[in-house]
């Protein structure tokens, strides 16, 4: 049974039916870093029409769940996480990077690191063009206690490089975030209703993108 209980995100839900009383939910990873599986056990007696009628009243709590990133120990050392999505890493000889499915080819890892923050400032080059924001040099850098800083007297702003583990539109978000510290040069109703001009309830996504801090950690 597939459901939808974020918006443009299907679940696969798997029904174990035990000899038990009460109905017992629990998210689990899938086969990539983006994939989750709700697993419900219930009694024999209880339909999948009930079912849905369970996973609905816990809609909220299964939304969380859903979003939630995968922790930091369960990227392998033989594992990539680029832009959300957890590759196989394939260490070969050849000259530049391939993505090929869930497999990523690249003769060092370094060649990955360099290949994604080459996307990442790309990214940023076609955003800042997209919404006519200022001119800005930009850096990016390792940072373990923010997401991004901006200096609007120097016409800078610097990004970690942990957002190039942080699926896309994570990543636009921070980079959105800082261009509107040109205006604000703070987090006041201000700053966030500015932001509403481009991110959909941006509060909401910001908690979004806690979830995935130990990005900031990855190598």
């Amino acid at each position: 049974m597939i459901v939808e209980i974020v918006p443009g995100i299907k679940t696969e839900v798997i029904i174990l039916r035990k000899r038990i009383k009460n109905c017992y939910i629990r998210v689990v990873n899938g086969e990539t870093a983006n994939d989750k599986q709700i697993v419900v056990s219930v009694n024999y007696r209880i339909s999948e029409k009930e079912v849905l009628k369970i996973l609905n009243e816990r809609k909220e709590y299964l939304k969380k769940a859903i979003l939630k990133a995968p922790l930091k120990n369960e990227i392998r050392d033989d594992e990539y996480l680029l832009f959300g999505h957890k590759y196989n890493v394939i260490l070969t000889n050849i000259k530049d990077v391939n993505i090929d499915g869930d497999y990523i080819y690249a003769r060092t890892r370094k060649k990955i690191d360099e290949y994604a923050l080459k996307l990442l400032e790309n990214h940023f080059i076609y955003i800042q063009n997209k919404y006519d924001f200022p001119n800005t040099n930009l850096y990016i850098h390792k940072m373990k206690s923010r997401w991004g800083v901006c200096y609007p007297k120097n016409k800078r702003i610097g990004l970690a490089k942990g957002l190039i583990h942080v699926p896309l539109d994570l990543a636009t978000f921070v980079i959105i975030h800082e261009f509107c510290h040109y205006k604000y040069q703070n987090h006041s109703v201000y700053f966030y209703n500015e932001m509403s001009k481009y991110i959909k309830e941006p509060k909401k996504v910001n908690k979004i993108l806690k979830n995935y801090s130990y990005c900031l950690y990855l190598d």
